[in-house]
């Protein structure tokens, strides 16, 4: 064997006490995830306090009737009665006559003369309730709504009874006209109620944000 054929076989087999080259330990213990926030601020302030945010217009809805229960000192059976529905923007509220007529006129001080976009008088109309009972109240009543003045589509409460429906009320001992909200037998405080003989009066009224289209300019 020539010099250059051992050559070349010492170059391709290596020694014997040559070793493979090792890879570097593999550290035991995996880096902790960089938990710090320092370059994250979380931003917890707000530009202005929620509670001193108040909307530019507001909406009152104020609804008060009667109910004349039948038969004279009970125990009641029917009733005949009126509920009337006024809304109202931005604080002046009409006076108001709860036994007869509505004056729907602003106040003096006013800067508007315009008529109100809500004002309904409703004729109620009440029997009892073949299948409903309402605990702790007088007789539960199946009572029809039925427009006599005003256009209900000038009306923003959410909440507002509709006309040609029929709704299920009661007179709770505790100065309530309660409600059989979805005819469930869930009964829910309504209105706030007073009854003297064979009469109740009751009323309820509200105050809410809202939002009224601007007028165009000309």
């Amino acid at each position: 064997m020539t010099w250059l054929a051992l050559a070349y076989l010492v170059a391709c087999g290596g020694s014997d006490t040559e070793t493979d080259a090792e890879l570097p330990a593999m550290e035991s213990e995996t880096p902790d995830p960089d938990t710090d926030l320092s370059n994250f601020p979380i931003e917890s302030g707000l530009d202005t306090d929620p509670t001193e945010v108040s909307p530019d217009h507001t909406v009152t809805v104020r609804q008060w009737g009667v109910w004349n229960r039948t038969p004279e000192g009970g125990p009641h059976v029917a009733f005949t009665g009126t509920l009337w529905v006024q809304e109202y923007y931005d604080g002046w509220r009409p006076e108001v006559d709860t036994d007869t007529d509505v004056d729907t006129d602003p106040p003096e001080d006013s800067d508007t003369d315009a008529p109100l976009a809500c004002d309904l008088e409703i004729a109620l109309t009440g029997a009892v309730s073949a299948s409903a009972t309402c605990s702790g109240c007088d007789a539960a009543f199946d009572v029809s709504l039925t427009l006599v003045t005003g256009d209900p589509s000038g009306c923003r409460d959410p909440q507002a009874l509709q006309v040609a429906e029929i709704y299920r009320f009661a007179y709770a001992t505790e100065g309530q006209i309660q409600l059989d909200y979805g005819d469930l037998g869930l009964w829910l405080p309504w209105y706030t109620a007073t009854a003297e003989g064979d009469r109740v009066s009751f009323e309820w009224e509200g105050t809410f944000g809202v939002a009224l289209e601007e007028e165009e300019e000309e």
